[in-house]
This record gives structure tokens, C-alpha cells and sequence, in this order.
């Protein structure tokens, strides 16, 4: 079905669809904006060890991409493009890794259709925004292939980059994967691979050492507390209902939902004896999540290439089931309906395109063009609809160009509490500091003086309009 030349096609649509944009789209105002402001501190201060920046404490991971971001910065200057290079490269080396090598472990036609599957949905979206989960998926994925080739010291490099990206994530991964690989193969042949189980936190624990010696262990304290404990326990309203998970492939791995559940019904028959290991990596990277009450999709990235795999070893004869074909005509309506209610003239046009392009392959069967949707709807989206957005969806970055010209401190009134602005100000070398003659951000619906500046947007949160004032 997927040729060299269409695999080198498609690998060159995916690499357009996570670098779209990705120098001129304003910060995300959370998650996104407090990495780039722990970044940000760890360069400006040399302190690597503490992870801190303003109204971004619910936000503190450990500490290892926000070092590679930083690094980025420092090399070609803090800003949107290098904050998010790290993301973009650590998910196309997870597509490569899976191409290159998965083909020992799975051959190299079903390794290459599965890097196409991952590289060509929408699963690339994880590489366009500079959080954590790129760089662990491409850590989880280097493991969990280890795991399977049975190379011990790569598996536990890949377990101790991924503690320090993201803590028990990986852990929970490999941990699952070698509890079912132990009932499927003979001890003697597995218990080998299990010596670095105790190096590998090592490095983790080195940090976390060294932040306890400097802060009297209150990063820590807070990071086993407020970031492993109440997250498992699901008390900050990360949860969701029995098939979350499944849910989520649906969409992520639009347009190929087509093959999923056919390519799961033929895994979970285990014709092929390469079945059990895909449904290892399956167990530890998806099964387990769904039983743990917090949730969100990002939480069970760490199954999909193997998910890739099972859809692969459905592409030699691509014709799909009438659910698989309903479910991606599902997607294709919701994405568009997304798309018709943002209601711009690119967006309708962006939508109308893709329920047509959906509605002809799902029709006609011709899954050979599948691979162009996603990746050109993701550089649609990025380049052509966010830039209409930009009034509603990202007021901090007109908030902080609008204060910055006044080359003065500024005062944040009321409670206007976003990381985002946070770092626009500090990459501009603004401070924000309570002085008398600072320039004041304030909100409400009468202008506070004649000369204060109106900003209108939306609360990034809430989706409700609002207008902010910037007093000289």
C-alpha cells in the first residue's frame, strides 16, 4: 500500500504539519507558558535544579526537558520556535525510532507503514506544543523496543531519561510490558533484562538529592504529594469515564480509526506470534491507565506506536469495516463542525475540504491518499485558522506587546494570573513589580483613565469574552 516514495512523501507532510507555525503561534497560556518560564529562570539565574517561575507552581514536572528547552534557547535564542523544537524533534525521532527499529522486531514494510500511521493522524499535534509528553514518548518508545529486543542497557537509559522527564509514566509502562511478557516467555530469558531496574532512577534521585539540599526538600515533598499522589488518585478533576482511552485513539489516530478495531480484534486473537508483544506494550501503556482514576490523553501516549503496529498489519489489503469507516467519518464531522462553529471564512473552507476528502476515501476505499489528510489539515489549521483566533484565543500576547512599549515595569490588578504573560514580559525583559509608576493591566468594561489602551479577547479558561486595560 505505502511505497519508498509515498513513505517519503508523507514523512515530508508530517514534518510541515509539526514545524507549521510553530515560530509565529503565541504561547499556550498554561502548561506550555510555565515550561518556557521554568526554562527561562533555570537561563537567566543558572540555577538548574530549581523548577519555578510566576503562577506556575501546579505546572512543576522534573526537571529534564525543561533543561533541553532551555538549551534550545540558549543556542538560537528564547523565543516560539526554540521553545518548541525539543517537542518536534522528540516526536519525529519517535517516528523514525518505530521505522527503524520496529523492522527487526516486526519487518520492515509493517515498521514503516506504522511510523507512516503515527506520522500522517493527528497524533503529530503532541509535537507542535512544547510539553513533556514528545520527549517521553519518544523515551518510552526507545524502551519498550529495548524491552522487546532485549538490550538491558538502552532499556534502562531510555527508563532513566523518561524519570527525568516525567517520573512514573515510564515506569508504569515497562513495568506493565514485563509483567506480561514474564507469564508469555519462559523466565530464564527475561529475568536478565531486569539488573538496571535499580540504576535507572539514579539519576532522578541525584536531582532530587540535590533540590532537597537547597530548598530543604520542599520541591520534592510537593512533587510526591500534589503531582504523583492527588494525580493517581484523580482529586484534580483529570478523570473520565470507562473507554476514555479508546476514545482518544479514535481521534488521534484520525484518519486510520478506519483499521483500529479490526487490527485490535485480530491482536487480541493472537494469530501472529508477534501479537503478544503488542499487547504487552498495550497493557503497560494504555490497560493500566484506564483502571488508574486520573486521566487525560496524553497519559496513555506511550501505547500508541504499538497501536501503529496493530493498524499496519491491517494496510497490506486496506479495506476496512463499516464501523472502522463509520468512526472515521464520525471524526471527520466533529473536526468539522469544530471547524463550521469557529465560523471564519478559512475555517468553513478548511472544514468543508475535509468532509469531503473523508467522504471520498471512506467511499471509494482508496486509503493510498489517507496520509494527506491529517498532516495537511494540521498545516491548515496551524497557518490559516489560529491566525483568525488570534483576537479571541491569545489576548496575553497583545496584553504584553502593548505594556512592553511603555519600557517600564508592570503591575497585574485583579487576578489576571497566566504564565503566558509572565514569560512575553520576561523574554522582553519587562519585570512585573508593584512600583508607583508602573504600567497597570487591569479588566472591567469602563475605561480606569483617558489614556489606558483597550485589549479585548476572550478568558483563555472560560471561552467569555473580556476587555483588559493597559494604564500607562
Amino acid at each position: 500500500m505505502i511505497g519508498h516514495r509515498d513513505a517519503i512523501v508523507l514523512f515530508a507532510l508530517a514534518v510541515g504539519a509539526v514545524f507549521a507555525a510553530s515560530g509565529t503561534t503565541p504561547l499556550f497560556d498554561q502548561d506550555e507558558a510555565a515550561y518556557a518560564g521554568f526554562a527561562h529562570r533555570m537561563l537567566t539565574t543558572r540555577d538548574w535544579l530549581t523548577i519555578d517561575f510566576l503562577w506556575s507552581d501546579i505546572h512543576r514536572k522534573p526537571p529534564m526537558h525543561f533543561w533541553l528547552i532551555a538549551q534550545s534557547g540558549a543556542l538560537l535564542g528564547e523565543g516560539l520556535f526554540s521553545l518548541r523544537l525539543t517537542a518536534a524533534l522528540a516526536f519525529l525521532g519517535t517516528v523514525g525510532v518505530l521505522a527503524v527499529w520496529g523492522a527487526p522486531l516486526f519487518g520492515a514494510d509493517r515498521a514503516r507503514r506504522a511510523a507512516i500511521v503515527m506520522a500522517t493522524s493527528l497524533m503529530p499535534i503532541i509535537g507542535k506544543i512544547a510539553l513533556t509528553d514528545a520527549s517521553l514518548l519518544l523515551a518510552q518508545t526507545l524502551a519498550a523496543l529495548a524491552l522487546l529486543h532485549r538490550r538491558p542497557l538502552i532499556l534502562w537509559l531510555a527508563v532513566a531519561v523518561g524519570m527525568l522527564i516525567k517520573g512514573p509514566p515510564i515506569l508504569i509502562l515497562i513495568g506493565g510490558m514485563g509483567a506480561v511478557l514474564l507469564l508469555l516467555s519462559p523466565p530464564h530469558r527475561t529475568i536478565r533484562l531486569w539488573w538496571g531496574a535499580v540504576l535507572a532512577p539514579i539519576p532522578l534521585l541525584i536531582w532530587g538529592f540535590l533540590s532537597w539540599q537547597q530548598d530543604d526538600g520542599a520541591l520534592v515533598r510537593w512533587m510526591v504529594d500534589w503531582y504523583i499522589l492527588r494525580r493517581a488518585e484523580g482529586t484534580l478533576g483529570h478523570t473520565g469515564p470507562p473507554g476514555y482511552y479508546l476514545v482518544t485513539f479514535v481521534l488521534f489516530l484520525f484518519p486510520w480509526t478506519a483499521f483500529l478495531f479490526q487490527g485490535l480484534w485480530q491482536t487480541a486473537r493472537r494469530r501472529d506470534p508477534l501479537d503478544p508483544h503488542l499487547i504487552a506494550w498495550m497493557v503497560g501503556g494504555w490497560l493500566i491507565y484506564a483502571i488508574i482514576p486520573s486521566k487525560l490523553p496524553a497519559y496513555a501516549a506511550g501505547a500508541w506506536p504499538a497501536i501503529a503496529l496493530v493498524i499496519a498489519g491491517q494496510l497490506e489489503q486496506p479495506v476496512a469495516d463499516s464501523l472502522g469507516r463509520a468512526l472515521t467519518v464520525l471524526v471527520a464531522a466533529l473536526i468539522g463542525g469544530g471547524l463550521f462553529w469557529i465560523g471564519t471564512p478559512t475555517a468553513i473552507g478548511v472544514g468543508a475540504l475535509l468532509l469531503l476528502s473523508t467522504a471520498l476515501i471512506v467511499t471509494f476505499q482508496q486509503w493510498r491518499w489517507a496520509g494527506l489528510i491529517a498532516p495537511l489539515l494540521l498545516m491548515a489549521v496551524w497557518w490559516g485558522v489560529l491566525p483568525d483566533l488570534h483576537q479571541r484565543l491569545f489576548v496575553t500576547h497583545r496584553l504584553a506587546q502593548v505594556a512592553a512599549r511603555f519600557e517600564r515595569p508592570v503591575s497585574i490588578a485583579h487576578n489576571y494570573r497566566l504564565p503566558s504573560l509572565g514569560v512575553y514580559l520576561a523574554w522582553r525583559g519587562v519585570p512585573i513589580e508593584d512600583v508607583p509608576d508602573a504600567v497597570q493591566i487591569t479588566d472591567g468594561p469602563d475605561r480606569p483613565s483617558p489614556d489606558a489602551i483597550p485589549v479585548d479577547g476572550w478568558i483563555p479558561d472560560k471561552g467569555a469574552p473580556i476587555r483588559f486595560w493597559v494604564v500607562p
